[in-house]
């Protein structure tokens, strides 16, 4: 069941989406720009939702502030947030940990949120405040790209290229790269890794190929090392 919330905003905000397509964390709040549209995410709980509590609206994806009790599970209460108003109304902030590793997971609808109480007086039974801890899920191994590499140990870089690529432009911008490092006789690995992950922020490929293509020349040129 989904519970990360993404609700676009005219205010500043450190978290954006850029035209194309790839959510962007900044150091410090922003305005909108050509490029990049302001959005704060909002987590939410199966928590019933009182007076003074933000809602979101599941059919509207609107979030809005409970002046009576809701009851409806069409209301979720919202626990933790990046948007400053809410933080300033006492919404817990969410911390940059899971932002980070949001960004580079943006496909992710669900995150398990641990809600840990604790007690302001120690001869009160009951805990007074809480805090929610996210629990950041382990990334899954990509099943896929450990067959490949099992498999494509020995293969030849043309080959290689073949099957790690789904289009000609994938292909070309493998062997093109390859080439690339071998003549500038590997001083220049680094250029050829910033270019790949400049296609991964840009979007010009897809993140998962780039991944693929970036380990493919570790292993070659190191292979290529011991010749």
């Amino acid at each position: 069941m989904k519970n990360i919330h993404i609700l676009p905003t005219e205010q500043p905000s450190r978290f954006s989406l850029h035209t194309t397509g790839l959510y962007n964390l900044a150091c410090e709040l922003h305005e909108n720009s050509p490029n990049f549209s302001n959005h704060h995410i909002y987590i939410t709980s199966d928590e019933q939702g009182i007076k003074g509590d933000y809602v979101i609206h599941t059919p509207t994806h609107k979030l809005i502030k409970v002046m009576e009790r809701v009851r409806t599970a069409d209301f979720k209460k919202v626990v933790l947030t990046t948007d400053p108003k809410l933080i300033a109304d006492g919404i817990q902030a969410i911390d940059d940990e899971f932002l980070e590793w949001f960004v580079k997971n943006p496909t992710c609808e669900f995150v398990e949120v641990v809600k840990e109480g604790y007690k302001k007086n120690s001869m009160i039974d009951e805990a007074t405040s809480y805090k929610y801890k996210i629990i950041i899920p382990e990334e899954e191994p990509d099943k896929e790209l450990n067959l490949i590499k099992e498999e494509s140990k020995q293969l030849p870089l043309k080959e290689a290229a073949e099957r790690l690529a789904s289009t000609t432009d994938e292909f070309n911008m493998f062997i093109a790269g390859a080439n690339y490092q071998a003549e500038r006789m590997y001083a220049e690995a680094d250029n050829i890794m910033r270019f790949l992950d400049t296609e991964v922020e840009l979007k010009l490929s897809d993140t998962k190929t780039i991944e693929r293509i970036k380990w493919y020349f570790k292993t070659y040129f190191e292979q290529f090392k011991k010749k």
